[in-house]
């Protein structure tokens, strides 16, 4: 069964490093606020499985579980050219002046180690893979669900939690099933998310869906 972690402060966990796979283990769960107040929970869903920039295995990557309060679109305008580090999105969730960035909890600003993610450009039809380093991201379809359905192959691997038997790939959003955005694009207008049913779908850029969240510890 999963164990909530909230008697360890997030400076704590970060600390177990390389000993982390040892003491927990995916799906582990800690709770917390954004700091509009809101409750959310993150769950622990792989071990050494992304790394930095230097090439490192970074010892956690987490989630949040559900969604956050609001919907959010890729980008305001109908298309997804510069792929995910070229979204709006993503700014909003790396850039210090972006909102999501600014709702985040301030010790995980503080200590989530940025990341190297991998994600097809599909606007020229190319799917030439591109680097972005980010301390906030949300998953590839490759990553949720272990093979490529809409997407493009090359954006990373199976998480080690969606692996599992019997775990569903939806989430919810403020107590409702929400479409869930992922950051895998699909063709030059519409990026991947997971329906409500969690199944695999996908959705224009311009459409607002459900935000989890990731990061590395």
């Amino acid at each position: 069964m999963p164990e909530c972690l909230d008697n360890f402060p997030w400076s704590s966990l970060k600390g177990f490093r390389n000993m982390a796979p040892a003491m927990f283990k995916v799906g582990d769960f800690k709770n917390d606020h954004l700091k509009d107040g809101t409750p959310v929970q993150f769950r622990i869903i792989g071990f050494n499985h992304d790394k930095d920039s230097s090439g490192l295995l970074v010892p956690m990557t987490w989630e949040m579980v559900d969604c956050m309060p609001q919907r959010y679109p890729w980008n305001r305008n109908d298309t997804n050219e510069g792929s995910w580090p070229g979204t709006q999105l993503c700014h909003r969730m790396n850039d210090r002046g972006g909102d999501i960035y600014q709702l985040m909890p301030d010790e995980l600003v503080r200590l989530a180690t940025p990341v190297v993610k991998l994600t097809a450009d599909t606007y020229n039809g190319e799917n030439t893979i591109i680097e972005s380093v980010c301390k906030f991201w949300i998953k590839s379809e490759k990553e949720t669900f272990g093979r490529c359905f809409y997407s493009a192959p090359g954006e990373g691997h199976w998480y080690e939690y969606y692996r599992q038997e019997d775990v569903p790939w939806q989430k919810k959003r403020n107590g409702n099933e929400e479409y869930t955005m992922l950051r895998s694009p699909y063709d030059a207008y519409a990026f991947c998310i997971v329906s409500t049913d969690g199944n695999a779908n996908r959705s224009n850029a311009n459409n607002s869906n459900g935000l989890a969240p990731a990061f590395g510890l």
